[in-house]
């Protein structure tokens, strides 16, 4: 059992020390694809790649992929902050647990712990 956010976290720290560019905050308005390579266009510029992960859930379809294949699934999250020592103290049982539903359309409940040195 994992925390998905930290664990999305320590991936694109791992992918940034071993030199791969991840730009977050750069809206793409348009995908082509070359011969060899990606050319993805923003408002600042354009970034040319090898390779592209597209992380875009339900939009696969606004950049011209998988158009009519995709089924849509609704899911929400809720990640509370670390917890102090003293309110976790207030809790029983045990202290790492998962359900996950039978319903496929169900959402797994977690409680984890914080690692120590994991990234914030």
């Amino acid at each position: 059992m994992l925390q998905p956010e930290g664990y999305i976290r320590g991936l694109a720290h791992g992918l940034s020390r071993a030199g791969v560019a991840i730009h977050e905050r750069s809206a793409v308005r348009k995908i082509s694809k070359n011969s060899a390579s990606w050319t993805l266009s923003c408002a600042k510029g354009n970034l040319k790649a090898k390779k592209v992960i597209l992380a875009t859930n339900g939009h696969l379809e606004s950049f011209g992929f998988a158009r009519g294949r995709l089924m849509h699934v609704f899911l929400y999250a809720v990640i509370t902050p670390d917890l102090p020592q003293n309110v976790l103290s207030e809790f029983r049982g045990q202290s790492s647990w998962g359900i996950t539903p039978s319903d496929p359309m169900g959402t797994t409940v977690r409680r984890t712990i914080a690692l120590k040195g994991a990234i914030a």
